[in-house]
């Protein structure tokens, strides 16, 4: 028999979760192992999911901005 997966492993699958900084990655984990210490409803982690789909995105648009930065197409004033 398997063993159960990891909250790290249930939560890499979501299309959005590598987008997330390793910071935020790593804070969402937290937050979501703390919650599963009390008894949490489904709609509190549906929430935090939005709420961290959220942070997803934004991540993902300053890396994009990161790298057009980098390869000079895009530049401070």
């Amino acid at each position: 028999m398997q063993d159960a997966p990891t909250v790290d492993e249930l939560l890499g699958r979501l299309p959005w979760f590598r987008d997330l900084t390793a910071p935020h990655r790593r804070e969402m984990v937290e937050e979501i192992n703390a919650r599963m210490a009390v008894e949490t409803t489904r709609e509190y982690y549906a929430d935090l999911l939005e709420k961290w789909a959220a942070y997803a995105h934004v991540d993902q648009k300053w890396a994009r901005f990161e790298i057009l930065r980098e390869a000079g197409l895009l530049q401070a004033n």
